[in-house]
Parts: structure tokens; C-alpha cells; sequence
């Protein structure tokens, strides 16, 4: 009996492992502090803004847009696959990003980007950049 509650035991133990070093491998946003890295940035003169998610049919023209005019980087931090590290670093370094990129160019700033982009696309989305 001893033997089979070791054994169930184990086998618990080793799930709970695998699980938890999965979690580090995954999550390499899991210890970093957006709010303190959007500062960082900030310091060093950067403007950035991070991104999560699927891409949408107006991403090209939304970077674009940012780069250009306004000297933003876009930054993807990861595609479809979320956790919550990465929502919460994304959350709080954009928190601190967008006060000063809202401060510098607008509190309407990102909306406007927004809707340029998807003009842009409707009128050209169909068609390659040339190389």
C-alpha cells in the first residue's frame, strides 16, 4: 500500500513539475516590470508601444503611420498565445507609454493613427509594396 500511495504521489509531483517548468519556458514575461522598461525606454528617448494579439488587415499601415510621423516604435510581444504575464506587462508599459505619447501628440492620437491606417488599407490593401 505504501508503495502505490509513493508511486500516485510521485506521479503527481512530476505533473506539477512539468507543469511549472513549462510555465517558465512560456512565460519569459513572467518576472518583468512593463511599467519599469516603458521608463527605461522613456529615458533613453524612446517612444514604444507593444502589441498582443493576431495582427489586424491594417497593421503595415498602422506601423507605418507610427514610425514616420511620429517616431513610435510598434513593438509585437506575442501572437495568439496570451498569458497573463504577458497581458500584464503589456498593460503596464503601454499604461506608461501612452501617457506621454498621448501628452506629446494628443489624447486622440492613437484613434486617429487608427482610422489613417484602415483609409490606407481600404485604398490600397489589395496591392504588393514594390521591392
Amino acid at each position: 500500500m505504501a508503495v502505490v500511495l509513493f508511486a500516485v504521489r510521485y506521479m503527481q509531483w512530476q505533473r506539477a513539475e512539468r507543469a511549472r517548468e513549462s510555465t517558465l519556458v512560456l512565460d519569459a514575461f513572467a518576472n518583468r516590470d512593463g511599467k519599469r522598461e516603458a521608463e527605461r525606454e522613456l529615458a533613453g528617448g524612446k517612444l514604444v508601444v507593444v502589441l498582443c494579439g493576431l495582427p489586424t488587415d491594417w497593421f503595415h499601415e498602422y506601423c507605418q503611420i507610427m514610425r514616420t510621423r511620429y517616431e513610435i516604435e510598434v513593438r509585437v510581444i506575442a501572437g495568439c498565445m496570451l498569458t497573463a504575464p504577458i497581458r500584464n506587462y503589456a498593460s503596464s508599459y503601454n499604461e506608461v507609454m501612452e501617457k506621454r505619447i498621448r501628452a506629446l501628440y494628443g489624447d486622440d492620437v492613437f484613434e486617429k493613427v487608427e482610422a489613417e491606417a484602415k483609409v490606407l488599407f481600404e485604398q490600397h490593401g489589395t496591392e504588393k509594396p514594390a521591392n
